[in-house]
């Protein structure tokens, strides 16, 4: 399961890879083939990544050329950026929680209403912004060497969103 090299294509990365979350912290301690289930997951997840990361600068980005739109994709993405840090935050109170996720899943649904792949183009990375997807590929993938800890998956499937997230913005904001 590639990444495919669009906005929606990430986005929808980012939305397995929130499920991917909720699950992570949905599982009990205990539950350690649940957990080995999950690290699996995680272990694609971080292999797309990768896969994405080596490839920025280089492939072709779709990318909306009407101005407003990226706006509007940027700013939803901002949004489910904080949502998430909300989600991790009252991760103690499962009726917010419930909230945000609802929440998160219509932020979803308005980006994915913002499509439109007509246009594609080169978006470049510069070096230091691969390099700090880079460093969070690394610590998610030194976190996935711990698989049955559920913190250590969780930290790891949040660095994946992290990645996804700030490529996501860079798209946006093109």
């Amino acid at each position: 399961m590639s990444i495919t090299r669009s906005l929606e294509g990430v986005v929808n990365f980012m939305r397995g890879n929130d499920k991917l979350i909720k699950e992570v912290m949905e599982t009990g301690e205990g539950a350690l083939t649940e957990l080995q289930k999950l690290a699996n997951r995680l272990e694609v997840s971080r292999t797309d990544t990768e896969d994405l990361i080596k490839t920025l600068g280089q492939a072709k980005f779709a990318i909306d050329k009407d101005q407003d739109i990226r706006a509007t994709q940027e700013k939803i993405l901002q949004e489910i950026g904080e949502n998430g840090k909300k989600i991790m935050l009252f991760s103690d109170e499962p009726e917010l929680v419930g909230l945000f996720h609802s929440h998160r899943a219509k932020l979803y649904l308005a980006m994915a209403n913002t499509y439109d792949t007509t246009v594609q183009k080169v978006i470049s990375f510069s070096e230091a912004e691969v390099e700090e997807l880079k460093r969070l590929l690394e610590r998610a993938m030194l976190d996935t060497a711990s698989k049955k800890r559920k913190a250590a998956l969780l930290d790891g499937a949040i660095a994946m969103t992290k990645i996804a997230l700030k490529v996501g913005l860079k798209l946006a904001a093109a």
